[in-house]
């Protein structure tokens, strides 16, 4: 029997505290007895908005992100690199609302998934109410073809194309997403424990009969 998956988050704009919390099955306890706030779309009856979107095309490696933002016409209005934390991602959103009129409301992220470098990147959007796209490297490479000099740059202007062609087919990621990539993360870890404590018997036994 498992306890059910107790999920608590916030949404709020850029620069200021934004969390997400979740207890599953009693393992993650919460850092902060602070109540949260509400969440940004309880806040904004009738938001100001141009009614462009933006998009967020971002290629993931261990350290760095590559960050492509484009407007609503495909044209591209930055690329930048920043380190893969929290820290650094929220910095660049912030600095972007500042700077490009970025708002949460009339942006989509995308992003391929590559394990857990991807991680930190998810929690950072979904906590700024920013939706994001997990999009299948295949199928990014199906609908957009070959591209000539491949790079970091590129992929990230490539997958922030894609999220603006095909965004009618976006399945976004939430924080129950969240919640079962973490359920999922930790059945692996307990699965190669067992399996390691497995080979430590067997070990035991041929020194110590």
């Amino acid at each position: 029997w498992v306890r059910p998956i107790t999920l608590i988050g916030t949404c709020c704009p850029f620069g200021s505290k934004a969390q997400i919390e979740y207890q599953a099955c009693g393992l993650l306890e919460s850092s902060s007895n602070r109540p949260f706030a509400q969440p940004l779309r309880d806040h904004l009856v009738e938001p100001k908005t141009n009614g462009e979107m933006n998009y967020i095309g971002i290629d993931v490696s261990k350290a760095k992100l590559d960050m492509a933002l484009l407007d609503g016409k495909g044209r591209l209005l930055e690329h930048v690199v920043v380190r893969n934390t929290a820290q650094a991602i929220t910095g660049r959103l912030r600095r972007w609302e500042r700077e490009q009129g970025l708002l949460p409301y009339e942006c989509l992220a995308c992003l391929e998934p590559t394990g857990s470098y991807s991680d930190t990147a998810l929690r950072t959007f979904v906590g700024v109410d920013i939706p994001t796209w997990r999009a299948h490297p295949l199928e990014i490479k199906r609908r957009m073809g070959m591209v000539r000099g491949k790079s970091d740059k590129v992929d990230a202007l490539r997958i922030a194309d894609y999220a603006m062609r095909y965004q009618d087919r976006k399945r976004l990621v939430t924080a129950d997403t969240l919640a079962v990539m973490e359920l999922k993360q930790l059945l692996a870890f307990r699965w190669r424990v067992v399996v390691d404590q497995g080979r430590h018997k067997g070990y035991r036994t041929e020194i110590y009969p």
